[in-house]
């Protein structure tokens, strides 16, 4: 009995250190699979603006979702939904993308050259730095928070 439960230790010993090297690797593998899906919500979420989808926009965006816009004005879901029904875009060409993930939570760091209307008409052609907060929400990627910045040309003011 003594030699069984000697085996049994020793080999659940040895399991935990296999386990325990392969750790960091699982890590690597899980957080690459999940900036994976972040980059596939986030493409698919360029594909619904520019298609003027806004059905996309509310089903992957948190209830509480809230936009810091490039003039510092705050909106909130509903307003934000009203704004986006009306957006226009003809183009919205990344230059430039970060995905860190952080649990069930990434943030996403952009610099896109946008070319369309907002929604109060105006033209708003142009390079901006992009932060999206994304939360996973029973699987399901979603929008938190998003903060907009125009990136001015050396030399220019508003």
């Amino acid at each position: 009995m003594r030699r069984v439960m000697a085996t049994m230790v020793l080999m659940t010993l040895m399991l935990s250190c296999a386990l325990a090297q392969d750790g960091p690797a699982l890590h690597a593998n899980n957080a690459s699979t999940l900036e994976r899906q972040v980059k596939d919500v986030e493409d698919r979420n360029r594909d619904a603006m520019l298609k003027g989808d806004s059905s996309f926009i509310a089903s992957h965006s948190t209830a509480s979702v809230y936009r810091v816009g490039p003039d510092g004005t705050v909106a909130n879901r509903n307003q934000l939904l009203s704004v986006w029904t009306k957006e226009k875009f003809s183009a919205l060409d990344v230059q430039a993308q970060e995905i860190s993930i952080y649990g069930n939570t990434a943030i996403v760091l952009e610099k896109v050259s946008v070319k369309g209307r907002g929604g109060d008409g105006r033209q708003i052609d142009g390079e901006y730095r992009v932060r999206r907060l994304w939360v996973d929400e029973n699987g399901v990627w979603k929008v938190a928070a998003l903060h907009l910045t125009r990136i001015m040309a050396a030399g220019t003011s508003r």
